[in-house]
C-alpha cells in the first residue's frame, strides 16, 4: 500500500499491530535470489574442484553442468517454475552454499513502498512486526536502521510455517487489532483466526495492490 493512499481507521483505544510478510511483501525476492545465485556459483565451483583432486570421473564440463542445475532450479524457483516439494529441494540445494546476495547495494532489494508504508505506520505511533518463514541476517542489516530500531519484533515461524502458535506468540494477550501486510494471506490469515485470539472483524489484510479487507 502506497503512503497516504489509503487510510485505516481504527477504533479509539485499540493500537493495532502491522504484520509484514518478508518476501514478496518487503524483499524483492528476484532481485535477492540472483544475487544469491551470482553469490554461490563460485563456492560450488571451489568445492566442486576440492571434490575432484585425484579423480578422473570429475570433469570440469561436470563442474559446469552441476553450476547450472543448481543454479537454474534456483531460478525457477524465483520464477515460480518450481513448487512444492521440488521447490524446497532446490531451495536446500543452494543455501548449502549460501544464502546472502553478492551485491555492493542492497537497496533495489527492498520495495520502497513498503519501506515508506512501514515508516508511516510507525510515525502514527503504531505497532509494526516482520513475520516471516526465513529472516537472513542480512536483511535486518540492509534494511533501513530507521526502521528496525522501531519494529516491534522479527518473528520466524517454524518448520511448521506460519501457525496459531506464532500467531499467539506475536500478539501475545493484548488482544490488537490486527493490520496483515502479507504475500501469502490463506496461510497466515487462516493462522490468525485459528488462534482464537482475534475474530474476523479485528483482522485486516492489505494485499501489494494496496486492497484492504477482513478476513
Amino acid at each position: 500500500m502506497k503512503p497516504n493512499q489509503d487510510k485505516i481507521i481504527i477504533k479509539s483505544g485499540q493500537k493495532p499491530m502491522h504484520l509484514f510478510d518478508l518476501w514478496g511483501v518487503i524483499i524483492n525476492s528476484m532481485e535477492a535470489g540472483l544475487g544469491v545465485i551470482e553469490a554461490i556459483k563460485p563456492k560450488i565451483e571451489s568445492d566442486f574442484y576440492t571434490m575432484s583432486i585425484g579423480r578422473e570421473d570429475m570433469t570440469l564440463k561436470d563442474a559446469e553442468k552441476y553450476i547450472a542445475e543448481v543454479c537454474g532450479n534456483y531460478k525457477k524457483v524465483l520464477t515460480g517454475e518450481l513448487t512444492g516439494e521440488a521447490k524446497k529441494q532446490a531451495i536446500k540445494r543452494a543455501h548449502f552454499y549460501g544464502t546472502e546476495p553478492a551485491l555492493d547495494n542492497f537497496d533495489n532489494c527492498f520495495y520502497q513502498d513498503a519501506l515508506d508504508s512501514m515508516r508511516n505506520i510507525l510515525d502514527n505511533r503504531e505497532q509494526v512486526a516482520v513475520y516471516s518463514n526465513d529472516i537472513r541476517p542480512w536483511v535486518k542489516r540492509e534494511m533501513p536502521q530507521d526502521i528496525t530500531e522501531r519494529v516491534t519484533a522479527f518473528f520466524e515461524a517454524g518448520s511448521n510455517g506460519k501457525t496459531s502458535e506464532d500467531f499467539k506468540r506475536i500478539i501475545g494477550e493484548t488482544q490488537n487489532r490486527v493490520v496483515s501486510h502479507t504475500a501469502d494471506q490463506l496461510q497466515e490469515l487462516e493462522a490468525a483466526l485459528q488462534s482464537g485470539m482475534i475474530d474476523g472483524n479485528h483482522l485486516i489484510y492489505i494485499d501489494r495492490n494496496g486492497k484492504l479487507g477482513e478476513a
